[in-house]
């Protein structure tokens, strides 16, 4: 089974304000947490139709809000996967379903 797990730090600056970080890592369970630990930089939705509908990356979006985008995400019935590099990127389709219920398909 893989996890999606969140971690928290807050960071002193100079001048003795903090600030507040976010990471999250994917973790597979059975395996040693040091080999298996990847930094998550993003997020895509995929429909039940197969299509990538939607793409976050996760590295500038405040936690608030990419909780509420996947929250949604996740209600529509999409697969939300991660991705883990530092550089990647998804091409976004119309949904071939959500069309087809609305008579266009």
């Amino acid at each position: 089974m893989k996890y999606i797990i969140l971690v928290e730090r807050l960071d002193t600056t100079p001048d003795g304000t903090g600030i507040k970080q976010t990471q999250a890592y994917e973790y597979v369970e059975g395996e040693r947490p040091e080999e298996t630990l990847k930094r998550i930089t993003g997020f895509v939705a995929i429909c039940q139709c197969g299509k990538i509908v939607g793409a976050m990356d996760f590295t500038r979006t405040p936690i608030k809000d990419a909780g509420k985008i996947l929250g949604q995400w996740i209600g529509e019935g999409c697969i939300v996967e991660p991705r883990f590099t530092s550089s990647w990127s998804a091409n976004i389709e119309s949904c071939s379903c959500r069309a087809a219920e609305r008579g266009e398909g």
